[in-house]
C-alpha cells in the first residue's frame, strides 16, 4: 500500500520483521533480556529495526532479511515440537519396559553438552503462547500442560 502510493521501502519507510520470543511465567527471562531477532525488507530497514530495538534491548540480532528472520521463528518452534513428540514416544516406551521416564531424563540431562531435556505433554501447539494472551492465560495453559503431562505412563 505505501509503496502503491509511489514510497519506497528502506527510503521513505522502513518495514522489518522481528519473531515473537517470549516465556510466560519466567522470571528469569523477559522482552528486554531474550536476545531480539530482526531483519528487515533492505538493508536499510535492518539498520532502522535494529537501532530502535537497541534503545531498549540488552541484544539485538540483525538477520539478512524478513525471510531469515521468520524462519528462526520456524525453527525454534519445529525444535520444540519434534523433541516433545520424541519425548512422548519415549515415554510410551518406558511404558511398555516399565522403566520411569522421569528418571530416565533426570539421568539424561546430567550431561553437560549436546542434550537439553524435553518432558511428556501436549505438543508445542498446545501450550505456545502468543504475544496477544495475557500472562494469566498463559498460566492456565502451563498448569494444563501439567495436569495432561501427569496422565502420561510412568507419572
Amino acid at each position: 500500500m505505501l509503496a502503491e502510493s509511489g514510497l519506497q521501502v528502506g527510503k521513505d519507510f522502513f518495514l522489518a520483521f522481528s519473531p515473537e520470543r517470549v516465556d510466560p511465567g519466567n522470571a528469569m527471562f523477559n522482552t528486554r533480556n531474550i536476545p531480539k531477532v530482526v531483519g528487515g525488507v533492505t538493508e536499510a530497514c535492518t539498520h532502522a529495526a535494529v537501532q530502535l530495538y537497541r534503545q531498549r534491548l540488552d541484544n539485538v540480532v540483525a538477520v539478512s532479511s524478513t525471510q531469515v528472520a521468520e524462519m528462526v521463528k520456524l525453527l525454534e518452534n519445529t525444535f520444540r515440537s519434534v523433541n516433545i513428540g520424541l519425548v512422548n514416544e519415549l515415554a510410551l516406551m518406558c511404558a511398555r519396559l516399565k522403566i520411569d521416564v522421569w528418571e530416565v531424563i533426570r539421568a539424561a540431562a546430567t550431561k553437560p553438552f549436546g542434550f537439553m531435556p524435553f518432558y511428556p505433554g501436549p505438543d508445542w501447539a498446545a501450550t505456545a503462547s502468543r504475544s496477544t494472551r495475557s500472562t494469566c492465560r498463559g498460566r492456565r495453559a502451563r498448569a494444563a500442560s501439567r495436569r495432561a503431562s501427569s496422565s502420561w505412563p510412568g507419572t
